[in-house]
């Protein structure tokens, strides 16, 4: 329970720091917001930008504009857009389902290829398979996921006519239908993800595999398929577990290009968007729903490695 406490109340100041750094960053930036939706409306008199700064808030101190922000943030409000006058939370509650269906499609294609591949390699050490899987994989990595979409566009899409080339099918119109929309965008994704599980996982298994235990069990006859499922897997996942964690709150804002490609309406399309127009409080909002997945998310993945491996608790 103190480690616990511990860890929710690191969480609490690191999201105090982030919404600190999202909110300077945001708004020290040059270019004025007011001034934009002026030239928009067509009156960029000084006058027109005055009186637009005085709706929007943005005439009060920094101080005050913050707090006023993270207090409204506690409250589920993140402030209306500038530019379209959605409600940010409506926008991000829009797109997120969209991105963190990808985003598990990624993860369940990049652990179906790259488990099963590491398990298979790693008795094998050095051997010739091993090297041309290290080789196959340092070349994937090297490959940009949106290459990747773009071959299997042409591959899937426009060459077999199988798969759909853009556009997203909601979950409501049919499970299928979705899973459909979202292949093409998720193995290209999981293109660059494959050899970093296969890696992390293989060395985690070279490890566990030397230990005394798996060698006592060598010993005593006990079959290879045996050892590596029975034995020696579960001590070797936590590390891929952190790996997998860090890394869905790194595919949250890491998707933009494959969404924009894939026409996918996603949070990567809507940070994009927001950057282009230049509509920093959606800018704000999105970043601090990343900062905050990504927090909420590596604090599970403490408390999974915990229930896996009780070394970790006890390191803890």
């Amino acid at each position: 329970m103190p480690q616990l406490t511990s860890r929710l109340l690191h969480l609490i100041t690191v999201l105090f720091g982030v919404s600190i750094i999202v909110f300077l960053l945001t708004s020290l930036l040059p270019t004025d917001p007011a001034a934009i939706l002026a030239a928009s409306a067509g009156d960029s008199s000084p006058q027109n930008v005055e009186a637009i700064r005085r709706d929007l808030g943005l005439d009060k101190p920094l101080i005050e504009r913050y707090l006023l922000w993270v207090m409204s943030a506690l409250s589920g409000n993140l402030g209306t857009s500038y530019f379209t006058g959605q409600s940010v939370a409506a926008a991000i509650g829009t797109a997120a389902p969209v991105t963190f269906q990808l985003i598990v499609m990624i993860q369940v294609i990049t652990l179906l290829v790259a488990v099963p591949v590491a398990l298979f390699v790693s008795p094998r050490r050095d051997s010739a398979i091993d090297r041309g899987v290290a080789t196959v994989s340092f070349a994937a990595q090297a490959i940009p996921n949106f290459v990747v979409a773009l071959v299997l566009i042409l591959i899937f899409s426009v060459g077999l006519g199988v798969l759909p080339a853009i556009g997203y099918t909601s979950i409501s119109e049919g499970l299928w239908p979705s899973i459909r929309s979202l292949i093409i965008p998720a193995i290209a994704m999981s293109f660059m993800l494959i050899p970093v599980y296969i890696r992390v996982l293989r060395s985690s298994m070279i490890q566990t595999l030397q230990q005394e235990f798996i060698l006592v069990g060598r010993a005593i006859g006990l079959s290879r398929s045996t050892l590596l499922y029975r034995y020696a897997l579960r001590p070797s996942l936590p590390t891929l577990v952190t790996v997998v964690g860090v890394n869905f709150g790194v595919l949250m804002g890491g998707t933009v290009v494959v969404e924009a490609i894939s026409g996918l309406p996603g949070l990567g399309t809507l940070l994009l968007s927001a950057v282009t127009t230049r509509d920093y409080i959606l800018v704000q909002g999105l970043v601090l729903v990343f900062a905050v997945v990504y927090v909420v998310v590596n604090f599970l993945v403490d408390i999974i490695q915990a229930s896996i491996d009780p070394r970790v608790r006890v390191a803890k």
